[in-house]
């Protein structure tokens, strides 16, 4: 497995790495090769598809698209809103909602201006890795 892009925050490199165990848990390798040359919301491969599902409901649960309805109009909103959503389940990280957010409605300047903004822990690779090995059930992988 290869992944290709080189992510700029904590919350696209976990996206990116669900992404990718997804592939490996849905049993999508074939010969142990795979590459992600870039990950996008909308394709018509049916893998693809699939390994985003697998990813939004690993690091969102069902929190995917959860501000969809609220009326968002700078950085500073969005990111309060995200805040909020993650006080009310503890297990998602408010960078990981305004990803999702832009995701959904393709506004990716607006939204890696917020992900700036909100400056979270430098040390993304740990965060990952933490929430990872927390969340994880590693049994459903092969030893390849």
């Amino acid at each position: 497995m290869i992944i290709s892009s080189k992510p700029t925050n904590s919350a696209r490199l976990a996206f990116n790495l669900a992404h990718e165990l997804g592939h490996l848990a849905l049993g999508h390798l074939e010969e142990g090769v795979l590459v992600d040359e870039d990950i996008q919301s909308e394709c018509n491969d049916k893998e693809e598809n699939q390994a985003n599902k697998f990813a939004t409901e690993l690091l969102l649960d069902n929190y995917d698209n959860c501000l969809k309805y609220n009326q968002i109009h700078n950085n500073k909103q969005l990111i309060q809103k995200a805040k909020e959503k993650a006080r009310e389940n503890p297990t998602l990280e408010p960078d990981s909602i305004i990803l999702n957010y832009g995701w959904h409605n393709g506004n990716w300047a607006f939204v890696n201006t917020a992900l700036k903004k909100l400056n979270l822990e430098a040390n993304g690779q740990q965060i990952v890795n933490e929430y990872l090995a927390d969340r994880l059930d590693w049994d459903i992988f092969n030893d390849e």
